[in-house]
């Protein structure tokens, strides 16, 4: 098919040198282990909801979501992911609108991650090792850098870190990926390994021995759990269904991302096998990983000492009777008496933070790339360098926008962690919606795309849309009218709202400056985007 004039050049500039590994690593550490932290600190909230089940649930619509974006990636094998989808099938202003919504969120994510290198990565490795060994200095440390000045302070290092990573090129990116991933995936299997072999009882004696010169305590373990219970907490709550299906979003907050790798879909070589490896393995080994550390962490640790310290830390810090944050990744510490092997798997716990942040910075540089390619943005934004084949001014914008939302969430409490899973699931609804009319509404293209496949005459990739679509109209539910999911803030709807307003104004402004200068975008989103 021929490419109109209308682009702002006839090649994109970008090289495909992205394997299936490469994707199924990227798309693992977005998902990321270090967000099971989150998922283990909240469930408290939940009384009576089951880890393992929500796990599960979430893995199985994440199937659907990962199917959803392979199929459509091969359908258009370019960069941009939802932008290119919805522009080309649903509307070209919807899908700009969506498209900036999703890449805004993005951003704020990116800030938020690089902040919590600090807050979830060196805090509880540096205050882990201190606890272990007995070193005031290292918990002290680890203290300092759970505070908002580190948070800033650390997260504007990465950033900017990134963002010369970033520049550098994707095979210096996937390089430092490739190393990060094989000490993140060993020091997982050191912990998964003590925590099968690792007893209740023996976890109980070893905490009570380090807790003892803080709390005084024979029986801090005990103690802790009585402590949270006289404050309100509930022991040992029955198993609630309705309440394992509304912490299902926590979960989801990870797994459901196993579909970014679809934004840079232009880079990846033979982009249907690698894509559908990718998104697909990285959900389900990623799950499964989650599923052990529920069920393995509540035989070792006790799913009511893991509550209780939940519950403490958010209702009354002060009768914690530790000087550290309760976190998953403290407890895995405990583990062994070996402080080098301590040491590792704190080590691996701050990989997945490290390289999370970084994986999502590169989602958001492809997106507003592709926007620059088809004109929605100045054409200064297109620009890639020639050395290193990469898009230097959208890496720029994204590293820029980054530090403005780590100031805001270092030092105001205006948005949650789901804040923008909230926004963002509009964005997965209506990709959903544009696999459902697909094949209907692109016929002739859905015939040639290489994922025309059927089943009693009905397009395989519309029924998996409408699984997809209800899984995410559930989960926008629950963020809307569940405040559990700190998403539903006044601030955060109202951010939601103004940050759509501002991609309506974006996309007829640049709509409006392309015509005077002659040139028609209506044509460019009757095409694929240029290779």
């Amino acid at each position: 098919m021929t490419q109109p004039k209308t682009f702002v050049r006839r090649a994109s500039g970008l090289v495909r040198e992205v394997s299936a590994i490469d994707v199924l690593a990227y798309n693992m550490f977005i998902i990321s282990l270090g967000y099971s932290l989150f998922m283990f600190f909240y469930w408290v909230l939940y009384p009576g909801a089951s880890l393992e089940w929500s796990i599960i649930l979430t893995i199985v619509v994440s199937i659907f979501q990962g199917l959803v974006y392979a199929l459509l990636a091969a359908a258009y094998p370019r960069s941009g992911g939802d932008y290119v989808y919805m522009t080309r099938i649903l509307h070209p202003a919807l899908g700009f609108v969506m498209s900036w919504n999703f890449w805004i969120w993005m951003v704020f994510y990116v800030g938020l991650q690089s902040g919590m290198i600090g807050f979830q990565g060196l805090a509880p490795m540096l205050g882990g090792i201190g606890f272990v060994t007995g070193d005031a200095t290292l918990i002290s440390l680890g203290q300092w850098a759970g505070t908002p000045n580190a948070y800033f302070m650390i997260g504007t290092g990465a950033i900017i870190v990134y963002a010369l990573l970033l520049i550098s090129g994707m095979r210096n990116y996937f390089n430092f990926q490739k190393v990060l991933f094989a000490i993140a995936i060993a020091s997982t299997a050191v912990m998964m390994i003590l925590l099968a072999t690792t007893s209740h009882e023996t976890f109980v004696a070893r905490f009570n021995a380090l807790a003892k010169p803080y709390s005084n305590l024979e029986d801090t373990y005990s103690a802790t759990i009585q402590t949270a219970v006289g404050k309100g907490f509930t022991a040992s709550a029955p198993t609630s269904w309705i309440e394992t299906v509304f912490f299902f979003v926590w979960p989801w907050l990870a797994i459901g991302y196993c579909m970014l790798s679809a934004s840079y879909s232009g880079e990846v070589k033979s982009v249907k096998k690698s894509q559908i490896f990718g998104m697909l393995g990285s959900a389900i080994i990623t799950g499964i990983i989650f599923i052990l550390l529920a069920f393995l962490g509540g035989r070792v640790f006790g799913y009511d000492f893991m509550g209780a310290t939940a519950y403490l830390q958010f209702n009354d810090p002060a009768a914690l009777l530790i000087p550290v944050t309760p976190w998953y990744n403290l407890w895995t510490a405990l583990l062994t008496d070996n402080v080098a092997i301590s040491s590792f798997m704190m080590v691996g716990w701050f990989t997945w933070f490290l390289v999370l942040a970084v994986a999502a910075f590169l989602f958001t540089t492809r997106t507003s790339f592709a926007w620059a390619m088809d004109g929605m943005l100045p054409n200064a934004f297109s620009y890639v360098n020639e050395r290193y084949r990469t898009p230097v001014n959208t890496i720029l914008l994204s590293a820029v926008g980054a530090i403005l939302f780590l100031a805001g969430i270092a030092y105001t409490s205006w948005l949650g962690v789901l804040s923008g899973t909230l926004g963002i699931g509009f964005v997965w609804f209506l990709a959903s919606i544009a696999a459902i009319i697909f094949p209907f509404r692109r016929r002739e293209f859905y015939k040639k795309s290489g994922i025309n496949w059927e089943i009693a005459g009905v397009p395989v990739i519309s029924i998996l849309g409408v699984f997809n679509a209800i899984t995410n109209a559930v989960a926008i539910y629950i963020m809307l009218f569940d405040w559990r999911a700190f998403a539903n803030s006044t601030t955060s709807e109202e951010l939601v709202v103004a940050f759509l307003i501002v991609g309506v104004v974006i996309f007829y402004v640049m709509k409006y400056v392309r015509k005077k200068q002659g040139v028609d975008v209506n044509l460019i989103f009757r095409e694929i985007p240029v290779e």
